[in-house]
């Protein structure tokens, strides 16, 4: 437990910044795997629009380095794909 004044409000912060970061991933794992269920229904106005919402999070993420940037093209570059492929097909 913290001593000193300073510690205190660092671990108050840090517990905040926890459960604010927590619920972002939560949040984006979510977004990823409607998408997946989507693409996996062969649905591909929804797979589309939900793929929208995946995007945003992830770059989010990205940008306060909740993932790696390299990390969040890659998940936004696989989700692409598989819509593509179902659009292919």
């Amino acid at each position: 437990m913290p001593h000193h004044k300073a510690q205190w409000k660092s671990w108050r912060q840090n517990i905040k910044k926890n459960s604010i970061n927590t619920s972002l991933r939560s949040g984006l794992k979510t977004a990823i795997k409607k998408v997946d269920e989507a693409v996996e229904k062969k649905d591909l106005a929804s797979a589309k629009q939900l793929f929208l919402e995946a995007q945003v999070l992830t770059d989010k993420a990205g940008q306060k380095n909740l993932i790696d940037k390299k990390k969040a093209s890659r998940i936004k570059s696989r989700l692409m794909r598989n819509i593509n492929a179902i659009q292919s097909a």
